[in-house]
């Protein structure tokens, strides 16, 4: 297990580096979210989080299916 994690992290191999940041934007980002994790347990219950972050993924993932592979929609909101 450690050959694997020290190849994804070092570069070689199939993964590339997959670990390893290779911009300053891809550390701005992971420190954004790090940041924005640690205000949001300290104000907000840990079942109010869990609630918002499904209802987020679910939408999202709703909102991908549409855009990148054109999906239909399951309920047709537009009655004529």
């Amino acid at each position: 297990m450690r050959y694997i994690i020290a190849l994804l992290a070092c570069g070689e191999g199939v993964g590339g580096g997959v670990l390893v940041p290779h911009s300053t934007e891809n550390r701005y980002i992971l420190a954004s979210t790090a940041f924005g994790w640690v205000y949001v347990m300290n104000h907000l219950k840990l079942g109010t989080i869990g609630v918002v972050y499904s209802v987020s993924t679910v939408l999202l993932l709703a909102v991908v299916g549409v855009a990148f592979f054109e999906s239909e929609r399951l309920i047709d909101i537009s009655k004529n």
